[in-house]
């Protein structure tokens, strides 16, 4: 995967679906959700080609830093599978 930038979307946990991450590829964004600790949900929700897009309705952009052991493992898992 050519990654040129990932992005994590935080809803403060109005849903089950707490996180969205955003991985940017050359020619196409991929938008996963995540539960909180990534254990309950983590799933390919799909892509902009599909009509995702990215904006304040996925809530406020987190840094990666902040999350919880399981979302960071979750993540490198999406980015290398």
């Amino acid at each position: 995967m050519d990654i040129k930038k990932v992005r994590i979307y935080d809803n403060n946990g109005e849903s089950l679906d707490r996180y969205t991450v955003v991985i940017e590829l050359k020619d196409e964004k991929l938008f996963y959700g995540m539960s909180e600790h990534a254990t309950g949900f983590n799933m390919f929700l799909g892509s902009d080609k599909d009509g995702y897009e990215e904006g304040e309705h996925l809530g406020t952009i987190v840094n990666y830093d902040t999350m919880n052991d399981e979302v960071k493992t979750a993540i490198r898992q999406r980015m290398f599978q």
